[in-house]
């Protein structure tokens, strides 16, 4: 018998499982908030990140501009002291005296070069110098007739007394005597009896080489207007070999900044004409060191210093080959500074780049569910 033919019009509306609908309305609400919650959860992440790395660029920044203001202040500090110490040594001379502090009036002794008959009997008093110091000079002097000690040690006790320390750990060996100094942070700068060593060092202690934009330059034009290049010029050796890739004018134009002015407080380099090795090690050629004051009523720079008589103390002058010397200037722990500076802004900069590129959450249709449904058995 044939089945009987069904007319769907007469079955009535279609029933529907009201707990399944509420089921698929669930599944649909927790899959968009599981969605939106992730994407907050990466928001936040990103947001967090790019806060530390803002916040990070932000003490960066705070650390180059108090050291800068720090160094700014030494500087200055370095030139007031010298002014004063000068002054002080146009009525306090520096002398000779046995150790019980009698005066030593021998002529022979006070002459400076070579005080130098009684080294362990006498003692040189000098206001400015540190007791350690005058003893390594006068003894120095009096066994080994070194000339040109004097200059620097008292370019760097005037550095001292101004508040210049070295900006990290370092260890070297003093060219004058052969002694390990160890230095840690913060300690004030030791005092540097040789020149070429002053400059040889001089990045560890905190300085670097500054010339003025208009100086003449050893590696522009061979000529050294304080004092004529050697035959191991920077310039010669430049000129001997135009790929050499060590030492030569590469090797200067490394080491000597170009600044629109000399500051007060820089030590002025006289003589400097550098020489390089194969391992681009510079040997300065300085004969004579000054510290830079200010300027005289004719407008010409002030440099003090003492002209290698121990006898004369810290005396005041001024050089026609100021425009065009060379000069170590004071400067810190500001590059390493700038260093962490430029990474922290990298950084931040990054992070605010790819913030601005990262797309807004997308929630599924309405009607076109992307969770599994249930279904109906």
């Amino acid at each position: 018998m044939p089945y009987p033919q069904i007319i769907a019009s007469k079955l009535g509306p279609k029933k529907t499982d009201p707990d399944l609908e509420k089921k698929n309305s669930d599944i649909e609400k927790t899959s968009n908030t599981s969605m939106v919650k992730e994407h907050l959860k990466e928001e936040s992440m990103a947001s967090d990140f790019a806060w530390e790395a803002s916040r990070n660029e932000d003490k960066a920044r705070d650390e180059l501009m108090k050291e800068n203001i720090k160094v700014n202040n030494i500087r200055s500090n370095i030139a007031k002291k010298a002014k004063e110490a000068y002054e002080f040594n146009l009525k306090n001379r520096p002398f000779y005296a046995k150790k019980d502090g009698e005066r030593v009036k021998d002529e022979k002794l006070q002459t400076g070069w070579k005080a130098l008959t009684y080294p362990n009997e006498i003692e040189l008093k000098d206001s400015l110098l540190k007791s350690e110091d005058s003893k390594m000079l006068h003894t120095k002097y009096s066994t080994d007739d070194i000339p040109g000690m004097s200059c620097n040690a008292y370019s760097c006790n005037l550095q001292q007394q101004g508040g210049a320390t070295v900006p990290k750990d370092f260890s070297y060996r003093r060219a004058v005597d052969g002694k390990m100094i160890h230095l840690k942070k913060g300690d004030p700068i030791p005092t540097v009896f040789s020149n070429q060593q002053m400059d040889k060092l001089a990045p560890q202690f905190g300085y670097e080489h500054v010339q003025l934009k208009d100086a003449n330059q050893v590696h522009e034009t061979g000529v050294n207007q304080d004092y004529a290049p050697g035959t191991n010029s920077a310039y010669t050796v430049f000129q001997e070999n135009k790929n050499l890739k060590k030492g030569g004018a590469e090797q200067y134009i490394k080491n000597i900044k170009e600044v629109d002015e000399i500051l007060p407080g820089d030590i002025y380099r006289g003589g400097f004409n550098p020489s390089f090795n194969d391992s681009g090690e510079m040997n300065s050629g300085v004969v004579h060191s000054m510290t830079t004051g200010g300027k005289n009523k004719e407008g010409k720079r002030i440099f003090y210093s003492n002209p290698g008589n121990l006898m004369r103390g810290l005396q005041k002058t001024t050089t026609t080959y100021a425009p065009s010397a060379t000069y170590l200037r004071y400067i810190g722990n500001t590059k390493s500074l700038q260093q962490k500076l430029k990474g922290a802004s990298s950084i931040a900069n990054t992070t605010r780049s790819n913030r601005v590129k990262t797309n807004p959450i997308s929630l599924p249709l309405s009607g076109k569910i992307k969770a599994p449904l249930l279904k109906k058995r």
